[in-house]
């Protein structure tokens, strides 16, 4: 471990940094051995200034923290190709000094890594490394491998600075003995993880830490922590502009938090003291295992409303019963964590880590790796979060545990939740094979069917299909409607890419968009790389963006390089609808654009829309379409007689057709649309 000498509170400090002078500059002893390497040593020493004398490896606001004998660096040679660093032991530790030795290719320049991380590289002055997020709680210091330092050499010296900062705080005596603490910012900045070096970031050559995209917000200590004890937390250098929190758990699961508004500057080798602290039960149960899981979950059918926080990845072993049958109304916060291997097969209605989500009920932050989750009832519906959800689902991620994970009902099935009703936002889907099997069930990726909001979310890499002879696939949502003013049927802000979605009503983004007396919408959305087909033997309505539109909305959503149809006979196939009637269709596009397969009776097939008919919409205005290369050729709809104006072949129209003398469109929440807008960055890709 490594201990930092007592001394009084400090707040922020300047760097100090550890060397080897001339008296000390590596040496090199014997022949050269494998691939050219030789034997190196060197010493490391404090500089304080221009003098040098023996000290310790490195300093926090004056405060030494001691060499161990089992310390280990990894040393880069830029006299070797870029890649793993060499692993020098410590040889010889004596007080506050060290002589490391190792192998390694001669070179005029090194850079080094305090601690050696096996899996750390270095590539054009920049290594990639680790601090780590989850760390071991040390009386009156930290573990050995938090505290990253680094180091260039000249010819004569090798010089260790310091690249994290420090949190240390004092538990009060009224406090009971904590098992876990954690902090995070108020913005969940990124403070841990996978981390760049970047080894000559100034003029002077001090070495600079930042985290990289995806880095942790937050950072756990795990061991005994007993009352009247200073811990410390290792973090980067940022800032927390607008506070932070403290969250901890005693033996008997209880979650302790205390909150701090003020911002909380760390600088790169400094020590911020928050002094003296008693943190206070906030009513939630922390969760750090399996078996802690599944009891709180149990313990919902008589609290349905308890709140719990995940303080670490879980792994389930064996099959998962959903919890909450009659309706989730607490909180489930994520933290971040991933519960993995969910595997569920019922007869009840309702599928997934949970039965249902009420009123009130929220689940944020999860990620949950699937295995399967199914429902065998004939009116079921299933999701990996819920079957059923009247809450709030945000910032979770399904994907799978391992090849393609699966979900399916016969009634609704969806990547997130079966059937959602109120609000589903940043949401991602990765890797599942959504499946409907009821006659006119509905499969998609965050939901089967929306009567809600869906916003921000994404899905990738995944299957959606519908069998019933009315059935409904998308890969956003199979079908979506707004039943009353309470009950939105909105979408927005979603992307897809790389999904396959089949059934009598596919589209990429929904199967079946109609308002059942009211207006639904899917506003800016977009699709990429990505196959829509009908089902053999069926009159199918296919479409690039939405299969079947009735008294609906869709705008500024695009499709780039979709195939839309296969072989089979289909009632209608649209690079943007496949049949729309009643409905408005404003500043969409299809891009890269395959329409294939026949249609049937007085169906057609276009390159917007295969039928536009109805009077009460507005029809499609300002959207355009581009063929791909050797693609088979359609006109702008198939049949139909609603409007069409402002659209434009984007291999042969005028841009300014899209744009000029184009009416605002005002959909039914409130929004106005605007096509000089929607087009304002895309005139480059039209002639």
């Amino acid at each position: 471990m490594k201990n930092i000498f007592p001394a009084a509170v400090c707040v922020l400090c300047a760097a100090t940094v550890i060397s080897c002078g001339k008296e000390s500059a590596p040496v090199t002893d014997g022949e050269p051995v494998v691939d050219g390497r030789v034997y190196v040593e060197f010493n490391a020493s404090l500089q304080n200034g221009a003098e040098v004398s023996p000290e310790s490896k490195t300093s926090l606001s004056g405060k030494s923290v001691l060499w161990s004998e089992n310390d280990a660096v990894a040393v880069f040679s830029q006299a070797s190709a870029n890649g793993a660093g060499e692993r020098f032991d410590a040889v010889s530790v004596n007080g506050k000094s060290a002589v490391f030795g190792g192998n390694i290719v001669p070179s005029d320049t090194y850079y080094a890594l305090y601690p050696y991380q096996e899996s750390a590289v270095c590539s054009d002055g920049m290594i990639k490394a680790e601090l780590p997020v989850g760390q071991t709680a040390v009386e009156d210091g930290f573990a050995d491998n938090t505290n990253l330092a680094a180091a260039v050499s000249s010819e004569d010296a090798m010089i260790f600075r310091n690249l994290c900062s420090v949190v240390k705080f004092t538990l009060s005596e009224e406090c009971p003995t904590f098992v876990s603490a954690g902090i995070r910012g108020a913005n969940d900045e990124p403070i841990a993880g996978d981390v760049t070096v970047t080894m000559l970031a100034s003029e002077d050559g001090i070495p600079v830490m930042t985290v990289d995209a995806g880095g942790s917000p937050s950072v756990t200590l795990s061991g005994n922590m007993s009352a009247g004890r200073t811990y410390c937390f290792v973090l980067a250098p940022v800032t927390m502009k607008d506070g932070f929190e403290l969250f901890f758990t005693d033996s008997e699961g209880h979650r302790y938090t205390l909150t701090g508004h003020n911002p909380l500057i760390l600088e790169r080798s400094g020590i911020i003291s928050l002094q003296t602290i008693t943190p206070e039960a906030d009513g939630s149960v922390a969760i750090t295992d399996e078996a802690g899981l599944r009891n709180w979950f149990e313990s919902l059918s008589e609290d349905p409303s308890s709140t719990a926080v995940l303080e670490r990845d879980i792994t389930l072993d064996g099959n998962w019963t959903p919890a909450a049958e009659n309706g989730f109304t607490g909180l489930l916060d994520g933290n971040g964590k991933v519960i993995s291997g969910l595997d569920v097969s019922v007869s009840s209605d309702f599928a997934g880590l949970f039965a249902s989500v009420m009123a009130g009920g929220m689940v944020r932050d999860l990620t949950l790796e699937i295995v399967g989750v199914e429902t065998s009832s004939a009116t079921g519906s299933a999701g990996a979060i819920a079957g059923f959800s009247l809450g709030t689902i945000e910032n979770c991620v399904v994907r799978s545990v391992s090849g393609m994970a699966t979900v399916s009902a016969p009634t609704y099935s969806g990547g997130i939740v079966g059937n959602n009703s109120l609000r589903v936002t940043g949401c991602t889907v990765v890797n599942v094979n959504v499946t409907a099997s009821g006659s006119a069930g509905a499969s998609g990726g965050i939901c089967g069917v929306n009567h809600g909001k869906i916003e921000n979310c994404n899905v990738a890499s995944s299957v959606f299909s519908a069998t019933g002879l009315a059935g409904n696939a998308g890969a956003v949502a199979g079908h979506n409607s707004r039943l009353s003013e309470a009950f939105s049927g909105y979408i927005s802000g979603c992307s897809v890419s790389d999904a396959e979605v089949s059934a009598v009503n596919a589209g990429i983004l929904v199967g079946t968009n109609e308002g059942s007396g009211y207006i639904a919408g899917i506003y800016a959305s977009s699709a990429s790389n990505s196959v829509v087909s009908g089902l053999s033997g069926r009159t199918s309505r296919i479409g690039g963006l939405v299969g079947y539109a009735s008294r609906s909305e869709t705008a500024d959503c695009h499709t780039d390089n979709v195939a839309v149809g296969n072989d089979v006979s289909a009632g209608s196939i649209g690079g943007l609808v496949g049949y729309s009637y009643n409905s408005s269709v404003y500043g969409c596009s299809a891009v890269s654009l395959e329409l294939a397969g026949s249609v049937a009776g007085d169906g057609g097939k276009g390159a917007l829309a295969g039928y536009n008919g109805g009077m009460q919409g507005s029809g499609i205005i300002s959207s355009y379409y581009l063929f791909k290369e050797g693609a088979d050729a359609a006109g702008v709809v198939g049949t139909g007689s609603a409007p069409v104006s402002h659209c434009i072949d984007g291999s042969t129209g005028n841009y300014q057709d899209l744009v000029s003398g184009v009416p605002d469109f005002a959909d039914a929440f409130g929004n106005v649309w605007k096509a000089s807008v929607i087009w304002a960055g895309i005139s480059c890709r039209i002639k």
